[in-house]
């Protein structure tokens, strides 16, 4: 749309069967809120779950959890959002609770700061990766939780990479896994001076072949 988009609670939900949940995809020029309400593209029985992509030419984006995730040997569906402005979520669920993968969450601020609540995109029995997560600001990041990017499974853990041009707050990351290497976790403040910090909570990154690195 060429103006704004302002929705209540989004449902996509696949409660069982073998078919993908639907993907979710706003694109505006203005805003995009959801009034604080959920967006579900989640799959409750064996396919996968659903892609959320939103963005925002020239404005900002607000919505409430954000939840795509699936319980099979399928990978959990991806969330993308990107915005001029800010991008304000709550909690972001991109787990798999099978031996499939987890999503992706990227998130990109070109002219604003991001705030969410805690992210998750492990895999519980993964025998491919858990789910990256990517979150670039030019203003400051703030995580109100943790990033679980974890693997209980064989395959690895998934990477963890924070930019921001302003300061950085989050609480724990875990891009641990139980079978094969641990994710990477990269984190930039411009300056990472008393302007502009980093505060973190503990780093978690082992695996049983090899750590995985971090950069801060």
């Amino acid at each position: 749309t060429n103006g704004s988009v302002s929705t209540g609670e989004i449902d996509s939900f696949v409660y069982s069967g073998w078919l993908a949940a639907a993907n979710v995809t706003i694109s505006a020029y203005g805003n995009i809120t959801t009034n604080g309400n959920f967006i579900y593209a989640f799959q409750g029985g064996s396919g996968a779950g659903g892609t959320i992509t939103l963005t925002s030419t020239t404005g900002s984006v607000s919505t409430g959890v954000l939840l795509t995730g699936v319980g099979d040997t399928v990978a959990a569906g991806n969330v993308i959002v990107s915005a001029y402005g800010d991008i304000t979520t709550d909690k972001i669920y991109a787990f798999n609770v099978g031996t499939g993968g987890g999503g992706t969450v990227t998130f990109t601020s070109s002219n604003g700061a991001i705030s969410t609540g805690e992210i998750d995109t492990n895999t519980l029995l993964g025998l491919v990766p858990a789910g990256n997560v990517s979150l670039s600001a030019f203003g400051d990041i703030t995580i109100g939780g943790t990033i679980d990017a974890s693997n209980a499974g064989i395959s690895t853990g998934g990477s963890v990479t924070l930019l921001t041009l302003g300061s950085l707050t989050t609480g724990d990351i875990n891009t641990s896994t139980s079978g094969s290497h641990g994710g990477s976790i990269t984190a930039a403040a411009a300056g990472n001076n008393s302007i502009h910090s980093i505060v973190m909570g503990n780093l978690k990154t082992s695996g049983s072949a090899g750590a995985g690195f971090v950069e801060i």
